[in-house]
């Protein structure tokens, strides 16, 4: 089932030949080592299917079809009922974030203070300058065994850790390992871990959301709200952005639903978050630098912000790119199995839900194993079961914890501890980087070098297993890229260049916008997190003012366009490098065309079709196309694969609920895989979601 609209023809469509990619995926479920390019791809193990959110309706309890049948008293009773039980979350939720991060707040403070002593003065940049090195090295390579040893005990245990993506699909995230994992992430990175701090607030305010939700009682579509909101109004705690954390919950995860039923939440969770964590929280803005933004742009930094724009983009997608390579290393919480590597006497893990709703891992024993099936008893249970091939694989069997984190987490968070003797702005989740990059407090080839090993050590952290995001790497990096091009453009172009001290800091922010808004892809989020984060914001007493009719203030600060506008030019050209990027790499390396056809569909027939919205039996055309597996590790045994693809173009419109089977056929050669899976790809405005077979095993 999927969530569509009404009133206008959908299509269902297979993902396009041109969508999919040729070169062996590392989705081992995908058959042939294919993977979708583009598109909802199919889901793995701990990732939730991405599904295109249409307009929600979450300050009602009532559907479409429900709407059209209720009326009169009880229908107005359900919805006052629904929309207090909402009011009444939100409120809540907003409390309870603000807690959470003034919880996190005191948290990394003592962390920080015991790792690298007692500053009254300044931030963890002060702390961990004036700290000796041997501290600085012990402090952080501590972090990295406390951090190894504790994500190795959680990540093993029964109850497994629910990401927010799944939590957004309806999945409960348990309270307490949430909790312990946040915990660890925010006590490593005080340490000195080199990687962002923010993804354990969002996860918590995700899992207060959540259970605010079911204990409240309201709908999926309201719960899935709150859950939502939860990412922006925790991210809003912790930093003090309220405009950012209301942008990140529409923009990011709601992908732009401006109905009311997600602006109002998103606004009164995000205010009420800041409001209460602002009893713990500093709220003047990450970087110490004069208001920029009640200043009119000169032509010359206009001038830079074009240049940067671009160098940033490339930058981020680089950075991308070595993060994504780095985690192809990051260890498993437990050894996966297979059906073949299994033997009777084994134990292993087998996922499952409890009563409770809760994702789990059993300890399961194995008594038995013929060729097509097992037999295994659960712990807790005192009965036998019988699962065949495909149910043992669903049930994702692992074997023992993996033990490579307890050995790359330390060292690679000893190189830091290291480094840090020369470079300490490395430490931490980038703060410390961006405040040196935007205040200019060294040289160019100090910038350089800083550059590369913030990035490696970064991307080195996430690999060797560390739980924590890029949002601050992501500024550090940019707002030094800044610096570096910055500098380069006065000495190289001083008559073009902006000059002067006062234009050092704006052009590191500009290009750290621009740097986040490719690595976030949320460019307007991007712009308000760096003009909240730098306090280049309209100040308080001017919105008050408005609010009373007086407009002097707001006219005096020029609606920030000192800031906005440079800041929209290197985003412009951002997405654009990211744009000619990827036509650049499909240029020098194209999709190799298929064999059979130079047009990948070809018309096989007209079928009927019944459809549920006329309950009547419609013509629609159905279109076919074999796509030859090249690139098939079957080859090597001499194998041959064929996938048949076919998209069905419906005549009516779709109705309201849509169930659609397709049967894809696969001729596969010797020898023959012991399981396919297939994903099909619902495209429109109509309806989105995605459905899964299975390919038996049969006869070559």
């Amino acid at each position: 089932p999927f969530r569509v609209g009404g009133g206008v023809p959908a299509m269902a469509s297979l993902v396009a030949p041109s969508a999919l990619s040729l070169a062996p995926a590392a989705d081992p479920s995908t058959p042939g080592g294919l993977a979708p390019a583009a598109g909802p791809p199919s889901p793995a193990k701990g990732q939730a299917t991405p599904v295109t959110r249409q307009p929600s309706s979450a300050w009602t309890n009532i559907t479409e079809d429900e709407s059209t049948v209720a009326s009169g008293p009880a229908m107005w009773k359900e919805r006052a009922s629904s929309l207090t039980r909402m009011s009444v979350a939100v409120v809540l939720h907003g409390i309870g974030t603000g807690l959470i991060g003034c919880l996190i707040a005191i948290l990394i403070r003592q962390v920080q203070e015991l790792g690298y002593g007692d500053n009254e003065q300044g931030g963890f940049l002060e702390i961990a300058v004036q700290a000796p090195p041997w501290r600085r090295t012990l402090s952080v390579t501590a972090g990295g065994v406390f951090g190894a040893v504790a994500w190795y005990w959680l990540r093993g245990r029964e109850t497994v850790i629910v990401t927010v993506e799944q939590s957004l699909q309806g999945a409960k995230m348990p309270v307490l390992t949430t909790c312990i994992n946040g915990f660890i992430q925010d006590i490593v990175v005080a340490l000195g871990g080199s990687f962002g701090r923010e993804a354990a607030p969002r996860e918590i305010a995700a899992m207060w959301g959540g259970h605010l939700a079911d204990t409240l009682g309201v709908s999926k579509e309201q719960r899935m709200v709150l859950v939502a909101c939860g990412t922006g109004a925790g991210l809003a705690a912790v930093y003090s952005v309220p405009i950012s954390g209301t942008l990140y919950t529409l923009e990011h995860v709601l992908n732009w639903d401006l109905s009311m039923g997600c602006v109002l939440p998103a606004i009164a969770t995000s205010c009420i978050a800041v409001v209460v964590g602002g009893l713990v929280v500093e709220d003047e803005g990450l970087y110490e630098m004069p208001n920029y933004s009640f200043e009119l742009p000169s032509v010359r930094m206009l001038l830079f912000s074009a240049l940067i724009g671009p160098l940033a983009g490339f930058g981020a997608v680089s950075f991308r790119w070595l993060v994504k390579s780095f985690e192809r290393f990051k260890p498993l919480p437990r050894v996966p199995l297979d059906f073949r590597s299994v033997k009777e006497g084994d134990e292993v893990w087998l996922y499952e839900h409890d009563g409770s709703g809760y994702e789990v891992r059993r300890s399961t024993k194995i008594l038995r194993k013929t060729d097509d099936s097992v037999g295994v008893l659960m712990s807790g249970d005192t009965v036998e079961k019988d699962l065949d091939e495909h149910e043992f694989e669903d049930s994702h069997p692992e074997g023992a914890r993996d033990w490579k984190i307890l050995v790359i987490m330390p060292a690679a968070f000893l190189v830091l501890g290291l480094l840090s003797h020369t470079f300490p702005s490395l430490l931490g989740n980038g703060r410390a980087l961006a405040e040196v990059a935007i205040n200019r407090q060294r040289n160019l080839s100090y910038f350089v070098l800083l550059l590369f090993f913030k990035a490696i050590m970064t991307a080195g952290a996430i690999g060797s297993g560390a739980a924590g995001g890029t949002l601050t790497p992501s500024v550090a990096l940019g707002a030094t890229l800044g610096a570096i091009i910055g500098e380069s453009w006065q000495y190289a172009c001083p008559n073009l260049a902006p000059v002067g001290q006062k234009d050092d800091a704006p052009m590191s922010v500009v290009a750290a916008t621009a740097f986040l808004a490719i690595m976030l892809r949320s460019p307007v989020t991007s712009i308000w997190l760096m003009i909240e984060f730098s306090a280049q914001g309209e100040r308080p007493t001017y919105m008050l003012a408005f609010l009373h009719g007086d407009t002097t203030g707001v006219m005096h600060s020029k609606l920030l366009i000192g800031m906005l506008l440079p800041m929209g030019i290197a985003i412009a050209g951002a997405i654009a490098a990211t744009h000619f990027n990827a036509w650049f790499w499909e240029y020098v390396q194209p999709r190799q065309p298929s064999k059979e056809a130079t047009d990948p569909y070809t018309p096989a027939q007209e079928v009927l079709i019944p459809s549920p919205s006329t309950m009547k039996t419609e013509r629609s055309k159905v279109w076919t196309h074999d796509l030859d597996l090249d690139d098939n590790p079957m080859k090597a045994t001499g194998g041959y694969n064929r996938l048949s693809m076919m998209r069905i173009d419906f005549a009516s419109p779709a109705p309201k609920r849509a169930n659609t089977s397709l049967a894809l056929g696969c001729s596969v050669g010797q020898p023959a895989p012991r399981r396919a899976s297939t994903t099909l790809a619902f495209f429109g405005s109509e309806a989105q979601g995605t459905s899964e077979g299975q390919h038996e095993k049969s006869e070559p």
